[in-house]
């Protein structure tokens, strides 16, 4: 009897409800009390993480603000040390109804510039009574070196030149500055005359914009003019890589020896044809590295299949150019070129050749013979849409350091 009773006092389960409702009420005061401060905090971080973005988004707004002001001309170029206000840093340059940002620009290289933007969300006004954020972006804003610009001539050689046929080069047609037909590091050789004789007989014609029409007078053309002037309208090391990523995205990017003809057409844009290593050349680099590019027969695709060519030929090395074709832009050639057209064949926009390694003073480097015609045109050499003109950023530069 006693054994039973022990029994149902152990398995009696009379009274376990109210302590098990007690301790899920407690567990579900607790939860609630979680809740609640969530729901007040949530909108304060949500609030925080809205103007983080913003304020972000607004230095990046200040970053472009920056680019247009630079490629409209609003900060002028040449640009010694910081710009003028309000790209000095000092004013704060309203960009919404949400912010601004601070704007900063230091000249770093000739073609290069610094940008610093802080933005800040909603204000940056002290003591606003309201919360607010601040982001920094920094980034390079860099141009391609302006050729067409820059370059005083219709076909530049960075050492001698050759004219042969009836070779037709005219700088005259220039909304750029007056140009030269032909200017050269060192001598020409024109027709028969001798090289650096001057212009002599022959059935070529070099025009310059001296303000006539008359032809191969001695203000058309300018020779031994040395290497330094070169320079200034020569691709950087940074021209070229952005050239080169242009082209790898155009798909237009290739190494060594290329030939492009009614077999291999090639399109529209920035073509590049690099070196085997794809580095640079320089003036000891082995000849055996350079590009090559030969040019011949109907190689250009053009737009709707008018076979014109329109963009940017670049060779890290040497351009072999012969028929009758229509090119519209800029051809540059690292190393040396040869041009011999034929027909109705044409370079519109700008020609040159740098003979960075061709440079010797007892041959011709770079010669054009044949019906061979270069004129000067600086929409044309200004790439037509497909080669970048205004200020854009430098890649890998864009950074968000710590504010």
């Amino acid at each position: 009897m006693a054994s039973n009773l022990t029994s149902s006092r152990v398995f009696n389960q009379r009274g376990v409800a109210l302590p098990l409702a007690m301790m899920t009420l407690a567990l579900l005061a607790t939860l609630v009390l979680a809740f609640l401060a969530l729901s007040k905090s949530e909108p304060v971080i949500a609030g925080n993480h809205q103007r983080v973005t913003e304020a972000r988004a607004l230095a990046e707004s200040g970053l472009e603000r920056a680019l247009w002001a630079l490629s409209a001309s609003v900060i002028p170029s040449p640009l010694a040390g910081t710009a003028a206000a309000p790209y000095d840093g000092t004013q704060f340059i309203t960009l919404n109804t949400r912010g601004g940002a601070f704007v900063t620009v230091t000249n770093l290289a000739a073609y290069e510039r610094t940008v610093t933007s802080i933005g800040w969300s909603p204000t940056n006004a002290p003591n606003a009574g309201q919360a607010v954020a601040h982001r920094k972006v920094v980034a390079v804003a860099m141009k391609l070196t302006d050729l067409a610009g820059q370059a005083p001539c219709a076909l530049c050689v960075a050492g001698e030149l050759s004219l042969a046929g009836n070779t037709s080069i005219d700088g005259r047609p220039s909304t750029c500055g007056q140009k030269y037909g032909t200017y050269t590091a060192g001598c020409t050789a024109f027709g028969s005359s001798a090289c650096g004789a001057g212009a002599g007989p022959g059935s070529y014609t070099v025009y310059g914009g001296d303000g006539n029409n008359t032809a191969n007078e001695s203000t058309d053309y300018a020779q031994n003019m040395g290497a330094a002037p070169f320079n200034s309208f020569s691709l950087t090391a940074d021209d070229l890589n952005t050239l080169r990523k242009l082209a790898k995205a155009n798909g237009t990017y290739f190494q060594g020896s290329v030939t492009f003809d009614s077999s291999n057409k090639v399109k529209n844009g920035v073509v590049f044809v690099d070196t085997l290593s794809g580095n640079n050349p320089t003036a000891t680099s082995p000849a055996s590295d350079n590009a090559y590019i030969d040019i011949h027969g109907n190689p250009f695709l053009g737009t709707n299949g008018d076979g014109i060519f329109r963009g940017w030929i670049v060779s890290n090395g040497t351009i072999n150019i012969s028929g009758d074709m229509q090119i519209k832009g800029v051809v540059y050639s690292a190393n040396d070129l040869t041009y011999n057209g034929t027909g109705t064949g044409q370079i519109s926009g700008l020609v040159i050749s740098r003979n960075i390694q061709d440079t010797s003073s007892t041959s011709i480097d770079s010669s054009t013979s044949g019906n061979s015609s270069i004129v000067y045109n600086c929409d044309d050499a200004r790439g037509l849409g497909s080669v970048p003109q205004g200020w854009f950023v430098k890649q890998g530069s864009y950074t968000e350091p710590q504010d």
